[in-house]
């Protein structure tokens, strides 16, 4: 289960070998060319929203509802009172009768349908007025409901993504629909809706507070103060005391500095407190990045996501085609001997090859075209997919007419997927998929379509796409040698160190037992499964919850065992079927110190360290694709790989 790099990798991208006026070293804070400046309506929005106050929701709210219940009234009496005009005035004896003109009838038709509208109107107008939301440091508060009140409340550092979604009719509105999304039902917490900017500024506010930003500011400023005290003090000389000992400081007194204010003690930064410098610089604490200003680190085109929805018809059309072809051959065959007995031979010829060309081609066609429709409407929904890398977390965007923009946390995902289905090798497409503790899939037959459309991070995209996606959103797990490794376990055949299904077990499945590996490197987890699909998944130890070793009769018969790994439910593959049982055993010892030492050390919960990790890595990416480009680097990925490497230099001082 070892695995040794290929001798020669590709040397790392030299960020700090810009040349002229690029060099990170003139990028001093403060003189950031390009820099943004602070928005003013953003900073007094976000002091307004965030301020502990109870808050309404935007005034065109209760509008857009009354517009939707119009529409909902309009439905119901045109389904409802329509067809009843044939029931009561029809010639039908059985039907009841009713002595009114058509007029008349559709007169009341038209009152009840303005009563229940009014009666609606007034319902939306009062639950509009009693919900009422507020932000403090921990939580998330809603109270709404008129008759039967309903409190929610979401506490801030169990937040696992905050989803902007603008529907057609709200986006025309200028209103967007904001949720938060958490590990259970309370944590989930919707405000329809906020203004355009209002859900910008109150969703990067919501996640700055989850991440403990503030907490670790006022911590800052609880220390400053506590200095600037300090140093505001006499010293005993000032006072007519005599001279002081030694260094001319008095005894159990901390040395000063010549303004008399106290030298702080030497305090280790972490990797977050330089990139959040930079970052503070850069947009300042309340200005909002905004959906533009993040950068993008892969787009998926709409063809591409045209052609993997179209494939999976084509394949169904191919798959009917032949079965239809077969089954022409079959009943031809058929028909001819049973003829050959009735003198009738030509007569049912000509019928059988009617109805085999009908069936052979007009089948498939039909599926073709139900493709192209389905590619036509699901198409929009899907298009401008984008996947940017924010300060805030991992941020996936798509929609056209409706947009949507679910914003992940960083190190809120317990596990990623590769994923190849066989029709995708010709093209060269994978698939990434996660595991999220807000979007926990059971099977897809108890899950709606936009919860499981969540845990796919990547939709299509090439393995480049998939190396760029993976180090953005698990930058604790990603290294240097993580493509290779994913290069060598997507292959046809992985390493033979690698597998772990004996020969012997072969007839439990005989088509891809050699396909099976493990592996375990640098705290994560490899499995390796499947022929025609094939599959890869990505378990960090600090997010393994348990382990299960299991076997049975035919397993014991060729000493072998199943390995599962326990976390968050989802669509990644958790578990090897047939691990052999030595192996097993020894893998399982493994797993649990491992997972033991991870949770000991782990400290992506808070954020902290997994968010400046993960601009890290958005930098580096930018800057190679810059260089790539021949185009001058974006001035805050300079700032932030340069910050990277004051933290380096600290830690080799060390």
């Amino acid at each position: 289960m070892s695995w040794t790099p290929p001798p020669q990798q590709r040397p790392q991208p030299q960020h700090w070998q810009q040349p002229g006026p690029q060099h990170p070293s003139q990028f001093q804070p403060g003189q950031h060319p390009g820099q943004p400046q602070h928005n003013p309506y953003l900073q007094a929005r976000v002091t307004e929203l965030a301020n502990g106050e109870w808050h309404r929701l935007h005034p065109l709210t209760p509008w857009l509802r009354v517009l939707n219940l119009l529409g909902g009234v309009l439905f119901m009496a045109l389904i409802i009172g329509v067809p009843l005009v044939g029931a009561v005035f029809g010639d039908d004896p059985d039907s009841p009768r009713v002595d009114i003109s058509v007029g008349t009838y559709f007169l009341l038709v038209a009152i009840i349908a303005l009563v229940i509208f009014a009666l609606g109107t007034v319902g939306v107008v009062l639950g509009y007025r009693a919900t009422e939301f507020r932000v403090t440091d921990e939580v998330l508060e809603m109270r709404s409901g008129v008759f039967a009140r309903n409190f929610l409340q979401a506490r801030l550092d169990r937040l696992q993504s905050v989803n902007i979604n603008r529907p057609l009719g709200a986006r025309m509105l200028g209103l967007s629909h904001v949720s938060t999304s958490g590990a259970s039902d309370s944590s989930e917490v919707e405000l329809k809706y906020l203004g355009h900017a209002d859900a910008d500024a109150l969703r990067d506010e919501v996640l700055r507070r989850a991440s403990g930003a503030k907490r670790r500011k006022r911590a800052e400023q609880s220390a400053a103060h506590q200095a600037a005290r300090h140093g505001e003090q006499r010293t005993p000389s000032q006072s007519g005391a005599g001279p002081l000992p030694g260094n001319g400081q008095a005894p159990g007194v901390a040395p000063q500095n010549a303004t008399g204010a106290a030298k702080p003690a030497p305090q280790r930064r972490t990797l977050s407190d330089f990139v959040d410098a930079v970052v503070d610089d850069f947009s300042g604490s309340f200005a909002s990045l905004g959906e533009a200003d993040s950068p993008t680190i892969v787009t998926v085109p709409a063809k591409r996501l045209a052609g993997v929805e179209m494939l999976k018809f084509v394949g169904a059309a191919l798959i009917m085609l032949v079965t239809a072809g077969i089954l022409w051959i079959v009943f031809g065959v058929l028909a001819s001997s049973q003829a050959a007995f009735l003198d009738d031979l030509e007569h049912d010829a000509l019928t059988v090859n009617i109805i085999g060309a009908i069936a052979t081609i007009g089948m498939p066609l039909l599926v073709l075209i139900m493709g192209a429709f389905a590619v036509l409407v699901s198409l929009p929904g899907n298009m401008q997919y984008n996947i940017a890398g924010t300060p805030d977390g991992l941020r996936v965007g798509k929609g056209l007419l409706t947009t949507n923009s679910d914003t992940i946390a960083p190190g809120r995902i317990h596990a990623a997927e590769i994923q190849q289905p066989f029709w995708w090798r010709m093209f060269g497409w994978y698939r990434v998929r996660i595991n999220r503790a807000d979007v926990a899939i059971v099977s897809s037959d108890d899950s709606d379509s936009n919860q499981i459309s969540r845990t796919v991070l990547l939709p299509v995209g090439k393995f480049d796409d998939v190396i760029r996606v993976l180090s953005v959103a698990m930058p604790m797990q990603f290294g240097p040698h993580t493509p290779h490794l994913m290069r060598d376990l997507l292959a046809a055949k992985p390493p033979k160190q690698l597998r772990v299904t004996p020969a012997r077990a072969w007839f439990l499945a005989p088509f891809g037992w050699k396909r099976n590996a493990v592996l375990v490197d640098r705290g994560v987890v490899y499995l390796r499964r499947g022929r025609l699909e094939r599959r890869v998944s990505m378990i960090p130890a600090e997010r393994m919850q348990g382990l299960t070793i299991s076997d049975g009769p035919w397993r014991r018969l060729a000493g072998t065992a199943s390995l599962q790994i326990g976390t968050v439910l989802g669509p990644v593959l958790m578990g090897q079927r047939l691990v052999a049982r030595s192996q097993a055993l020894q893998l399982f010892e493994q797993l649990a110190q491992l997972a033991i030492q991870a949770a000991q050390v782990d400290r992506s919960h808070r954020w902290a360290e997994a968010g400046a990790r993960m601009l890290v890595q958005v930098a580096q990416l930018q800057l190679q694709d810059a260089r790539a480009a021949g185009a001058a680097p974006d001035p805050r990925a300079v700032a932030i790989a340069h910050a990277a490497d004051e933290y380096q230099r600290q830690e080799g001082q060390r």
